[in-house]
């Protein structure tokens, strides 16, 4: 987000749109896999702590619960939701692998081999790429599974033993993505066999069901890459805005594209938007807020409509405002993970990603992302921004009184404040109120929204006349991000 500091008679301004969360560049809060954001092991043989390749994250709406696919342990960890924000928490629960140390690849009902993208639909079932064995599992009620539980349900193959890829449309070929859409379908993202399939009435799914339409091929027994409007090459991604747009990440493509009325959409049939490309024919990559390099994961934050973008190659996201108003070739309105649109460098920070592989929304707003190569997922809070003014100089009468006003705007997203106010002295004594009621140095405000003002009054009460001004500072910080405050510095003289 772009952050612009005026210098107003010893104020700082900071200010921001109200668009989205989170800012350019934005640090991670806390991290998962991993003791802290310097460490990028990956345990072997691996505990409840660690990670090993994460390539997807997803949050359970109904219990709050985070997975994550930990695709080289072939297996899905649970955390718990609130120790899912603090650093270095183990998982309570694994599916896939019947304890936190073992790591089989097995075909099974209760196995999974490397699996990638996962799910979490408004009923708590998880749905699970289960990329090595060519399928779709689903696990009912998932957050209250016990470590190991057999999966209730697979696509892709005829039953849990099978594992060869298909080109039909019961078969799959090397799935990376699954996602339920507001209509009850079920996307999945085929990639070995550049197609997205789509399954009608995802909650009444039975085992080895075939999928009633295709995109990105003419039928179901094609499975050539392509580019243009049909064509697809390796799509890694889908997911639906608020006007149930289909949103596909073609990664070799270096693009994303958007199929409008995904519901009624006939087999082959054509996007109607291109993101990442000028046009439909274009497939080259950059790094630029325009371009894109090998993207993978997408998701929706429904109530802003903004689209999250894992720009895996250029170590990245990105996000795109109210996407269904977006056009073709359209920029990227933040980025995350790098300081600027044309810094595609890895790094192993709280605000550096090697290659990203998939996102999360969570309660509260928190965006968690799989950091894929440096082994952890990173959760990203809804960041709020102060912007305090108020007056620089002041000049006080001994045993007279002055009042300043200082404006507290709350800018990008809810939020409160802990305000920190100068305190009396032997030159004069202070006094203050917040909205007229009085107040006290490390007293908040309540939650104010989105370009909520608040207004604080300081009264300045003289008492010995001094030969210099004394130097007094108003702070108001955020009470969930520390690091985010706004300082107005004013001088106090009594004489």
């Amino acid at each position: 987000m772009f952050r612009i500091f005026l210098a107003l008679i010893g104020a700082t301004l900071v200010a921001a749109t109200s668009h989205a969360q989170y800012v350019n560049g934005e640090a991670a809060s806390s991290v998962l896999g991993q003791p802290n954001f310097n460490s990028t092991f990956g345990a072997v043989p691996p505990t409840s702590a660690s990670q090993n390749r994460p390539s997807g994250v997803a949050v359970d709406p109904v219990s709050g619960s985070v997975f994550v696919s930990d695709q080289n342990n072939s297996r899905i960890l649970r955390y718990e939701s609130t120790t899912a924000l603090q650093s270095g928490a183990a998982a309570i629960g694994v599916l896939g692998q019947p304890n936190f140390t073992s790591l089989t690849q097995a075909t099974s009902q209760s196995g999974l081999r490397s699996p990638t993208g996962i799910w979490v639909d408004y009923n708590g079932r998880l749905w699970v790429a289960d990329t090595g064995n060519n399928r779709v599992v689903w696990f009912n009620n998932a957050a209250l599974k016990a470590n190991g539980a057999n999966a209730d349900g697979v696509i892709g193959q005829s039953n849990f033993t099978n594992q060869g890829s298909a080109v039909t449309s019961t078969g799959m070929n090397a799935p990376t993505a699954v996602f339920t859409s507001q209509d009850g379908s079920l996307w999945v993202a085929d990639t070995g066999n550049n197609r997205v399939l789509r399954f009608a009435s995802a909650a009444a799914l039975s085992s080895g069901a075939g999928a009633a339409r295709v995109l990105g091929q003419s039928d179901f027994t094609s499975n050539s890459s392509g580019s243009g409007t049909t064509g697809m090459n390796q799509p890694t991604g889908v997911t639906t805005d608020t006007n149930l747009t289909l949103w596909v990440s073609d990664s070799f493509n270096n693009r994303i594209l958007g199929f409008a009325n995904s519901s009624n959409l006939s087999n082959g049939a054509a996007a109607t938007r291109v993101l990442g490309q000028p046009d439909f024919n274009t497939t080259t990559d950059g790094t630029t807020a325009t371009k894109l390099y090998r993207p993978e994961g997408l998701v929706v934050d429904i109530v802003r409509n903004t689209l999250y973008v894992a720009d895996r190659a250029n170590n990245r996201v990105l996000a795109f405002f109210l996407v269904n108003e977006k056009t073709n070739g359209a920029a990227a309105d933040r980025v995350i993970g790098a300081s600027s649109f044309t810094d595609g460098f890895g790094g192993s920070t709280s605000s550096k990603f090697n290659n990203p592989l998939a996102m999360a929304i969570g309660s509260g707003d928190q965006l968690y992302v799989a950091d894929r190569q440096n082994n952890r997922t990173l959760r990203f809070p809804p960041v709020s921004i102060p912007s305090l003014t108020g007056p620089g100089s002041v000049r006080v009468k001994p045993k007279k009184k002055k009042t300043l006003v200082y404006r507290l705007t709350n800018t990008n997203y809810p939020g409160s404040y802990r305000l920190t106010l100068p305190g009396s002295n032997k030159n004069f004594k202070v006094t203050a109120t917040l909205n007229g009621a009085k107040i006290t140095s490390g007293g908040t405000t309540t939650t104010m929204g989105v370009s909520g003002v608040a207004t604080l009054s300081i009264t300045f009460k003289g008492k010995k006349a001094a030969k210099k001004p004394v130097t007094t500072k108003v702070t108001a910080t955020s009470w969930l991000e520390p690091y985010r405050s706004s300082t107005v510095t004013t001088k106090v003289k009594v004489k």
